[in-house]
């Protein structure tokens, strides 16, 4: 008896040892890791609470910035969330123009992650993604393989330069590639029947 006591504290107390190391994430709680972080070129609507002149539908500059109205400095957007952005915002209006401005930001056209295919497609191109893809799903873009009329060979790529957000960091700047981040070749076969 003394045994099976002794065998289930000790199961007990490993049970609550790991789980006082294991951090459980709440319910319904969202990270601001699995939200969508704003890129260059992506288009956002900006809107000040009781100051229309102040709500404006704004392009993400080459260098990451916004430029708003009444504010002397850019306000860099890349690599925030839409939420984190918006307090970014507030904070400058409160600074000079504003008594406890309510900022709401949204992500209207993203348009900072394109991929290309190109080759042994029917529809080669340029595809805007939002989101981690499966590349099947980018060839599914280009309406799949075209042996007969192309040819053979296929190459989907990101051109140009990439955005790279850390967000361990302070200010989670932006970082960029000259490269082409993700390059991917390769020859279509017919299978046997």
């Amino acid at each position: 008896m003394k045994f099976y006591f002794f065998i289930a504290s000790l199961v007990v107390c490993s049970i609550a040892s790991v789980a006082a190391q294991t951090s459980i994430p709440a319910v319904g709680s969202n990270s601001s890791d699995d939200r969508y972080r704003i890129g260059f070129q992506d288009t956002l609507d900006i809107q000040v609470y009781r100051h229309g002149d102040l709500n404006r539908r704004v392009q993400v500059n080459p260098d990451g910035t916004i430029n708003l109205f009444r504010l002397d400095q850019p306000i860099v957007a890349a690599c925030k969330t839409d939420i984190e952005l918006a307090n970014d915002i507030a904070k400058a209006y409160e600074k000079d123009y504003l008594r406890n401005p309510q900022v709401s930001v949204a992500v209207v056209e993203r348009r900072s992650q394109v991929v290309t295919v190109i080759g042994a497609v029917k529809k080669p191109g340029s595809f805007f993604i939002d989101k981690r893809m499966q590349l099947l799903t980018i060839l599914g873009f280009a309406e799949g393989p075209d042996i007969e009329h192309v040819g053979t060979r296929l190459v989907v790529f990101r051109p140009g330069s990439t955005t790279s957000c850390k967000t361990g960091t302070a200010a989670s700047a932006p970082t960029t590639a000259a490269k082409a981040r993700v390059r991917m070749s390769g020859s279509l076969r017919e299978s046997a029947p």
